[in-house]
């Protein structure tokens, strides 16, 4: 993102400019949803219910995964059943 922009003069006038180049170059909401899809197909299981460091971790990369898709306008529904499907497969084999 820096080469996009590096040669611009730190200027309110120029701020306009920077915003719709990055933009230029990096808004492409369908190849980050599509991006944030593919991240749940590599999720890892987790090896032990008492790992609990590894729990959190997952956890937390799917809540961000869906955060960062409703961010893009995509709706819970339309891959909140698709995601059920892959979680299902991931738990420890204890539980």
């Amino acid at each position: 993102s820096y080469l996009c922009v590096e040669n611009l003069e730190l200027t309110a006038a120029n701020y306009n400019i920077a915003i719709a180049e990055l933009k230029r170059v990096y808004a492409k909401p369908k190849d980050l949803i599509q991006t944030h899809l593919c991240k749940f197909d590599n999720l890892a299981p987790v090896k032990s219910m008492t790992d609990v460091s590894a729990l959190r971790r997952r956890q937390l990369t799917v809540q961000s995964h869906i955060n960062a898709l409703e961010t893009l306008g995509v709706q819970q529904d339309t891959f909140g059943g698709l995601l059920g499907t892959k979680l299902m497969k991931l738990p420890p084999a204890e539980l």
